[in-house]
């Protein structure tokens, strides 16, 4: 029977749902009165930050896009509004008569709250912040399909991200030199540009001295009020030696002693990476800060002391291809001459034709800071890449670089589930999201105040005969923990399933309605724990894959997707160093038990691992054999599978354009970062790096802006 309005009419879905909306508040307030006050008092604060929010996005952005609208010719024109490109603007215009364009096809991070709220960085997937690029078929992660964020919005991944500031390992950097032949990107002559950007607020006592600098613009916390299960985390670590042994691994003779280590465990950031420690965040005040909060936001609002009307910041628009003419300078290099951009909002429309095409001229230099996918795109898209490749597509070819969209690395990483018997960490459901926002509304504390991961570790793992051959502790370290305090339940990991891994075990050629029945079967068979157990998540991370995918055009419209083959797991190394981390892992969490037994409780398994193992082996359907399922959960059979499985990316693909010496590994020189056979055109993002750095990527893609900046002004 339709719900009908007076005269007959039909009432729109809109009116259902908020006649629907409008019982379950009645029915709120009336049950729980005072819960339905604080929330209705935090929704109201709320409301009027956004709106005092809007006001001042409004003053700013119309200031940029008038500015943007007349002006066609600018001195510098950096392509790509993300981490590297924020720092680099922000630098280049600090000269007074250097007219700067920072191009961005995203919208200002200052246009959308959730950016702001640290905890809700997963809701950022899949929406309009996002390029939503999805990878081919994996082969040893059992032919899934891979879904790949990225942050398409002014800030790129540092306002979509989970606001992790790891720098890397210093011999990192030392091996860009001494291994690939990037002279100058040692681990000395990199420190300050790093220290440049930082705005470190975490206490003198829990840092190292020298490596930290108060006065950068990024401002970094370290860990907030964390929960008592972290820093529990971070004791086991110790208390097992993990990462303390002559080979970087777990040696319970070499535990640090508990006066050894600050109260936030070692220092990775510092003079020895190796250890653990709770995670440093790009978080101030209970607010993300991105690279454009950090360094774009004071230098466009025509109000501030530190406002730069030099600097022109043009969104919504996306770069198509590189202006060239085949002009050359005197020593015989390629110049271009600009970009050609179209406007997202024609490209929505379907207003593609050339009339809706705008090129913006550059009186010196062209950078590019796509990342590692819009990068080597944007160049293939322009005729620079390998020449088989532009010719099977109909690109004509104006630099036949080879290396352009290969040499891709990405970390991976695999959770394992815990019961948390402190019930400290979060669990997603309405009574707690409700509880979070009204917290978080009058004093931005609770759970969405800070990232979920709040500790990590770094170590090797691998066989005595693999790390051998590795320099040790001397060297950087192959693994990472991340240590999460909370779950994800059933619902949300069936929509993770469905809409973005597209998870098919079986055949991922097979028809949509088929794939559907899989994940159908999947959300059958998987149930979450008892709605009174909680757990927390531990991902051991591969640091230094040796398999290596690509990115390449999937035709020469510069509006498809690229083709993304990630080819993880490729090399039967990186399974191993996975397992061997699993089992670390497992070792500092059965220590973790022994330290809290009222905080730390059993090993959530997998259980239709568990049961095709058990198929397998010829065991009776239906027979429940507790001993024989424990010693499966712990065997190499499990964890490989479970690796297969639910390994999945961390987001940090580097290398597609990658530096050093000229030569067909490499795309641009370590020396000025320009592209092989170029005059004026650079690369400065995450794609540019020789060899993937130890940890979470985004301070390193900062740092390379950074270093960029001063290679134009002659200062490196």
């Amino acid at each position: 029977m339709s719900l009908m309005q007076p005269g007959g009419a039909v009432a729109s879905s809109h009116q259902t749902r908020g006649a629907t909306l409008a019982r379950i508040v009645r029915h709120f307030a009336a049950t729980s009165p005072a819960l339905f006050a604080l929330f209705s008092l935090g929704f109201a604060r709320i409301v009027v930050n956004w709106i005092v929010a809007f006001a001042r996005m409004q003053r700013r952005s119309r200031c940029r896009m008038l500015a943007s609208t007349g002006k066609r010719q600018f001195d510098y024109i950096i392509v790509g509004g993300g981490s590297s490109g924020c720092a680099l603007a922000a630098r280049l215009c600090q000269d007074p008569t250097a007219s700067v364009l920072l191009v961005e096809a995203g919208m200002p991070a200052w246009r959308d709250p959730r950016i702001n709220i640290p905890a809700l960085f997963g809701a950022l997937q899949r929406t309009d912040l996002d390029w939503q690029y999805e990878t081919t078929t994996a082969k040893e992660t059992r032919e899934r399909v891979h879904f790949w964020p990225r942050g398409k919005v002014l800030g790129g991944c540092s306002s979509t991200n989970a606001m992790l500031y790891v720098r890397g390992n210093k011999e990192d950097y030392n091996e860009w030199e001494s291994k690939h032949g990037c002279k100058g990107w040692n681990f000395k002559n990199i420190l300050p540009y790093f220290l440049k950007s930082e705005g470190c607020l975490v206490d003198a006592a829990n840092v190292d001295a020298g490596f930290h600098s108060t006065a950068g613009p990024l401002k970094v916390t370290r860990a907030w009020n964390p929960r008592k299960i972290s820093k529990l985390f971070v004791k086991a670590c110790e208390r097992v030696g993990l990462g303390q042994g002559p080979l970087g691994s777990i040696s319970k003779a070499n535990a640090l002693a508990n006066d050894a280590v600050p109260e936030m465990g070692v220092d990775y950031n510092g003079k020895d990476q190796y250890g653990a420690g709770l995670f440093y965040a790009t978080i101030v005040g209970g607010e993300r800060c991105s690279a454009a909060k950090a360094f774009i936001a004071p230098l466009v609002d025509p109000a501030s002391p530190t406002y730069r009307p030099n600097l022109t910041v043009l969104t919504g628009h996306r770069a198509i291809r590189l202006e060239q003419s085949g002009r050359k300078d005197g020593k015989g290099q390629l110049l271009v001459d600009g970009v050609v951009l179209m406007k997202e909002s024609d490209v929505k429309a379907g207003n593609l034709t050339p009339a809706h095409r705008v090129v913006f001229k550059a009186n010196k230099e062209v950078i590019l800071s796509c990342g590692a996918v819009g990068t080597p795109v944007l160049l293939q898209h322009s005729g620079i890449g390998r020449k088989a490749d532009l010719e099977k597509i109909g690109i004509p070819v104006v630099a036949d670089i080879p290396a352009v969209g290969y040499h891709m690395q990405d970390h991976i990483f695999v959770g394992f589930m815990f019961e948390d018997l402190a019930k400290e960490g979060y669990r997603l459901n309405m009574s707690g999201a409700l509880k979070a926002l009204a917290m978080y509304a009058f004093n931005k504390t609770g759970l969405l105040q800070a990232s979920p991961c709040e500790a990590t570790a770094f170590f090797n793992a691998a066989s005595e005969e693999v790390l051998a051959k590795g320099k040790g502790r001397a060297g950087p370290p192959n693994t990472q923990i991340h240590f999460i305090s909370g779950m994800v339940p059933k619902d949300v990991s069936v929509k993770l399933l469905r809409n973005t891994m597209k998870y098919s075990p079986l055949d991922p050629t097979k028809p949509s309605a088929l794939r559907e029945v899989e994940c159908l079967q999947f959300e059958k068979e998987f149930t979450d724990p008892p709605s009174t157990l909680r757990t927390m998540t531990v991902l051991p991370t591969l640091l230094h894959p040796l398999s290596k995918g690509s990115v390449s055009l999937r035709s020469a419209d510069p509006l498809d997707k690229p083709i993304i083959s990630p080819n993880y797991l490729a090399h039967q190394q990186d399974m191993d160093v996975l397992v061997a981390g699993a089992t670390a892992m497992r070792v500092v969490m059965d220590e973790a038990r022994a330290l809290a037994p009222d905080a730390f409780g059993r090993e959530v398994p997998d259980t239709s691992i568990v049961n095709e193992i058990k198929r397998l082996r010829g065991v009776p359907e239906g027979m429940q054999d507790p001993a024989l399922e424990e010693a499966i959960v712990r065997s190499r059979e499990y964890l490989e599978e479970h690796v297969r499985r639910d390994a999945y990316t961390v987001y940090h693909p580097v290398g597609t354009c990658r530096m050093g010496p000229k030569g067909p590994e490499t795309v641009v020189g370590h020396e000025d970062l320009k592209v092989h056979g170029f005059g004026n055109l650079r690369v400065a993002d995450a794609s540019i790096m020789p060899e993937i750095t130890s940890g979470n990527t985004n301070a390193p893609c900062i740092m390379i802006g950074e270093v960029c900046a001063d290679m134009i002004s002659g200062l490196f």
